[in-house]
């Protein structure tokens, strides 16, 4: 049967595969359309309609979906049935009923506490009193979030559970889902506070305050009983496979790393779309501890990252009230939406602009401790409002055109010919360089790279046909040609565009660590 689902075009399937340690021999489920050179690991689970790029490398025990398909961070299930699916979804679509009930009301509690704002007489109440009311919301929401993870979960205890039953999985999806949806404005309002500790805390998850995420969602209810994090820095869209607690110390984790069960990450750096097999020691490392002044310093930072965004919205809130003072017509009404998004769009220009200038002045002085704290942090916030612009400054309508050229040129970023960039996020402008005839399909290009609290910000520069899920750094060089195609999935690092890293000596230990990559 599961033969009969293989859909293959040149990959190389290892579909007779035996699940490590204590688990039953199952096969590899493939309902989708595999690439080819790609090499799909042991038990994986790709979904249907779902597309595996050319020359993509999948991990053992993963559930991959999408198009490109990307790893949905739980264990393939070699046992669900069709009537198994058919409930499950079932579940799902109640629980998404209610969902819109539940932060319906919950943002009636929230107009409750904020009432009192709209009876002032200052300009901008009725702005704030909108911003605060989403805000409170997604806040109750987390919190009600603890509340269902230890309702609906409980404390997990530690190994690994090879067939949970469907009320099980749908405990752990209802509880992840409730989570996802509840931090994006909170997330968008806050995003580099410690308050996402506390609030990670409530779920159970054994961490320190001085700990950083890059992306909090890396960490849902389900995922947070069987990790240790002390002192260390974790960044996006990293997998924790199921089974036994990992333990993360003094450590940094890159993008889309995958760490199996039960091991222990001490004084380590696991670069990006890296896989940590086996435990990791290492002597050589990056400090991680934060001072007192450090966090200080970083939380009034998110605040003031807040406060500046509300200030770039009052000329679009402006533009509103113009519009609805002049009638609220056809006419006005289409005109006056293109004039809020251009307003929105400009203002938001203005900030990344003058936020930038700031991080490059405090970058050049920084040469004692205090002024490099300032500094580091700064730059923080430069990148979570570039962060923030990509959607709710609409940038992602120029993607794909010379407009949004013109906005790369103007924030810095050296384009020398023909460049076409088609998402997903570009950061740090001022350290971007395009070669002619460049094209960027869904990736992150960035010029900056993080292990420990050490942040290093340099140049990137890009040539040839970047495909969907590259992420360039500090430091990266691509040499060659136009023609030159890389990916997909690749993190580019060093010189010469691959996957090691020129700044930090490999120690070896660190050859325990297999790369999920490849060369580039």
């Amino acid at each position: 049967d599961t033969m009969s689902s293989f859909r293959t075009v040149g990959g190389r399937l290892r579909t007779n595969s035996t699940i490590p340690s204590n688990r039953n021999w199952v096969q590899c489920v493939i309902d989708g359309l595999v690439g080819l050179g790609s090499d799909i690991g042991d038990c994986v689970h790709l979904d249907k309609l779902s597309v595996i790029p050319e020359g993509t490398q999948v991990l053992s025990e993963t559930y991959v979906s999408g198009n490109p398909a990307l790893d949905r961070g739980r264990e393939f299930q070699g046992n669900d049935g069709p009537c198994t699916r058919i409930l499950f979804k079932l579940l799902q679509m109640l629980w998404l009923i209610f969902e819109v009930y539940l932060f319906f009301w919950l943002f009636m509690v929230s107009k409750l506490f904020l009432s009192g704002l709209l009876t002032t007489s200052w300009r901008f109440s009725v702005l704030m009193y909108w911003i605060l009311a989403l805000i409170t919301t997604s806040f109750i929401a987390l919190i009600v979030s603890a509340g269902l993870k230890w309702l609906m979960i409980g404390r997990r205890r530690e190994g690994t559970r090879r067939c949970p039953s469907v009320l099980v999985s749908f405990s752990e999806w209802a509880c992840d889902y409730h989570y996802k949806v509840s931090t994006s404005i909170f997330f968008t309002a806050l995003p580099t506070s410690r308050v996402w500790n506390v609030i990670l805390m409530l779920h159970g998850l054994d961490v320190d305050l001085r700990s950083g995420f890059s992306n909090v969602h890396a960490s849902p209810p389900s995922v947070v009983d069987r990790l240790f994090i002390r002192r260390s820095f974790l960044g996006p869209w990293i997998s924790f496979r199921s089974g036994e607690r990992i333990e993360i110390v003094d450590s940094t984790i890159g993008l889309r790393a995958v760490l199996q069960s039960g091991i222990q990450i001490h004084r380590s750096t696991i670069l990006a779309f890296g896989e940590a097999e086996t435990s990791v020691y290492d002597t050589f490392t990056k400090p991680t501890k934060e001072t007192l002044v450090e966090l200080l310093v970083s939380e009034g930072m998110a605040i003031l990252r807040f406060l500046l965004l509300c200030v770039s919205s009052l000329p679009a809130f402006e533009v509103y009230g113009a519009i609805g003072a002049s009638g609220w017509s056809i006419h006005h009404t289409l005109s006056g939406i293109v004039a809020l998004i251009a307003t929105l769009c400009v203002s938001l220009w203005v900030l990344t602009w003058f936020t930038q200038a700031i991080a490059l002045m405090l970058l050049q002085k920084a040469r004692s401790s205090m002024p490099g704290v300032f500094a580091r942090s700064w730059y923080y916030l430069y990148i979570h409002v570039v962060l923030f612009n990509n959607n709710w400054g609409h940038w992602f309508l120029l993607w794909g055109s010379p407009f949004y050229n013109g906005l790369a040129s103007s924030l810095g970023a050296k384009i020398k010919g023909n460049f076409l960039f088609n998402g997903r996020g570009q950061h740090d402008f001022h350290a971007l360089a395009f070669e002619d005839k460049t094209i960027v399909d869904d990736c992150h290009v960035t010029g900056h790279i993080q292990i420990g609290k050490e942040l290093r910000v340099g140049p990137s520069v890009h040539c040839g046909v970047l495909h969907e899920g590259c992420v360039t750094v500090s430091g990266t060089v691509m040499e060659g040609s136009f023609m030159k195609e890389t990916g997909p999935m690749r993190a580019l690092l060093g010189q010469t565009g691959t996957t090691g890293t020129s700044f930090e000596p490999k120690s070896n230990v660190r050859d325990e660590i297999s790369s999920a990559n490849g060369a580039a």
